[in-house]
């Protein structure tokens, strides 16, 4: 019980936090069904995992095939079908009418999928990995949602394709690098690692901050 709390807990302060900063508030609705949508998209990439796993090719360890897996399949695939949910359900709802909306739908659709994933790890790594997903696991796909939700604004903003690419790409890679410092085992690396996911949490929190006042 007490492992499920620690695996819940993060999720539901960050939904807290993200939905305070909404000064009109969004439907409660609407926001389940993105949380939701995150939920159900975990549970897509872990179905897929089951019959497809590229680690399998990671035998040679090599640099080129860790980029690879880390980038053009974990990072991809989730990446992308939190996109779409968050494209679907929220950047085509009626309810998206101010700036600070679609950030909060790609947060909720972020940290659903954060939430199922985060169950996941813990229930079988045990409390410290609980832990350690909850300092950087967690507030990490808050930022992915962060910066995708913010270029999607862009995009409809101006109409310009690069922010729709963007809004794409950007938690592609930071979802990537984020994957691939873990596991490399260095001080290097860890040092990056370390500067990248406070740059990453301070900026996206300045985002969310800064969006909400608009």
């Amino acid at each position: 019980m007490i492992l499920f709390l620690l695996a819940l807990i993060p999720e539901i302060f960050l939904c807290l936090f993200v939905y305070s900063l909404d000064h009109h508030k969004e439907p409660l609705l609407l926001l389940l069904e993105l949380f939701l949508g995150g939920i159900f998209t975990c549970l897509l990439v872990g179905l897929f995992n089951l019959y497809f796993d590229p680690i399998q090719y990671l035998h040679h360890n090599t640099l080129l095939m860790k980029l690879l897996y880390n980038f053009l399949y974990v990072a991809f695939i989730e990446e992308i079908l939190k996109w779409i949910g968050t494209y679907l359900i929220g950047y085509k709802s009626k309810e998206f009418d101010e700036n600070y909306d679609i950030i909060l739908y790609a947060c909720m659709i972020s940290l659903g999928f954060a939430l199922f994933e985060n169950i996941f790890y813990a229930m079988n790594g045990g409390y410290m990995v609980a832990i350690l997903r909850s300092i950087f696991a967690v507030p990490a796909h808050l930022c992915y949602g962060t910066f995708m939700g913010y270029f999607l604004l862009l995009y409809k903003k101006e109409q310009k394709g690069k922010y729709l690419i963007l809004s794409i790409i950007c938690p592609i890679l930071l979802h990537g690098f984020y994957d691939f410092c873990l596991i490399n085992n260095s001080i290097a690396v860890l040092l990056c690692f370390i500067m990248f996911m406070i740059s990453m949490f301070i900026y996206s929190t300045y985002v969310l901050f800064e969006i909400a006042k608009n």
